[in-house]
């Protein structure tokens, strides 16, 4: 197991300076990594980052960038030391990706957020246990975010164990007060167990411990989910838009979502929408009847 943090923002730096260049994080090994934010600021086009799928010698190191040379089955996880966590102000996400022009993360590795560790108590003393989905109010970290960034694929890859999100987009913040928009978004081929809302958009979010009503809010449009497997502990999908801004164009296609009623987990609930359009294509299980045909 190696503790790579610095290994990987080293590695990141090399590439970025190498147009269409590829960070490969190879099999056989275990990463242990700290929160840290790649930045696309001074990075060249289209860089991928690679969990591959098999082991080859090729790779001299651990952790080097080169054009991928075969798939390995590399593994980044969550660096569980408190000290991690705590120094300056609370970190709300693991691995961030930001300021890209052209990013694919992709390969069949995984990214382990270790988050028993905040869910046993064992979390770093600034967190909370208010509510496990509100910033403010917990300070669980995302495992992947990707921030200010176009052309993005996330493919393959499983994320797993995550503190709190798994993967999360956000260019414009999709807050309530927000402005810009969020179009052209695709969720395709995922797996998920006991995932307390698997489906979710939400204009109304609220990134502190209090928000006041606003009228604007981003604008969603042209959002896929597809082949969306797996178990929920409270409710398959909430789709809450903006009376402003309506989402529009969104797509439900080969949804199969089943409850699992889990001590603690408190009480399942349907589908809920709030001035969502769009389609559902079958199978859609169970059934999104809240989504309004047509445009807004």
């Amino acid at each position: 197991m190696e503790f790579t943090t610095q290994a990987f923002v080293d590695a990141w730096s090399a590439a970025c300076a190498v147009g269409s260049s590829t960070v490969v994080v190879p099999g056989g090994y275990r990463f242990v990594v700290g929160p840290v934010t790649f930045t696309g600021d001074s990075c060249q086009p289209n860089t991928v980052f690679q969990l591959l799928s098999f082991h080859s010698s090729e790779i001299e190191s651990p952790l080097t960038y080169a054009m991928p040379i075969g798939p390995v089955d590399g593994t980044i996880m969550a660096n569980t030391d408190s000290a991690t966590w705590c120094s300056g102000n609370p970190v709300q996400q693991w691995l961030e990706f930001r300021g890209f022009t052209g990013l694919t993360i992709q390969g069949s590795g995984t990214i382990d957020g270790q988050g028993s560790h905040w869910w046993s108590g064992a979390a770093p003393a600034t967190a909370t246990d208010i509510d496990a989905d509100r910033v403010g109010t917990n300070n669980r970290p995302t495992a992947v975010r990707v921030y200010q960034s176009r052309n993005v694929a996330v493919t393959g890859i499983t994320i797993q164990n995550s503190a709190r999100f798994h993967l999360t987009f956000d260019s414009c913040r999709a807050v309530e007060g927000g402005s810009g928009s969020v179009r052209g978004v695709r969720f395709s081929g995922v797996r998920v167990s006991a995932v307390r809302t698997p489906i979710v958009i939400d204009q109304y979010y609220c990134d502190h411990a209090a928000c006041a009503n606003q009228t604007a809010a981003v604008a969603v449009s042209g959002v896929a989910f597809s082949g969306v497997a797996g178990t929920y502990t409270q409710r398959p999908v909430y789709l809450a838009c903006s009376d402003a801004s309506p989402c529009a164009g969104l797509r439900l296609e080969d949804i199969q979502l089943a409850p699992v009623k889990k001590d603690g987990y408190g009480h399942l609930y349907g589908p809920f929408c709030w001035k969502a359009y769009g389609e559902e294509v079958s199978p859609v299980v169970p059934p999104v009847d809240c989504l309004m045909a047509g445009p807004p």
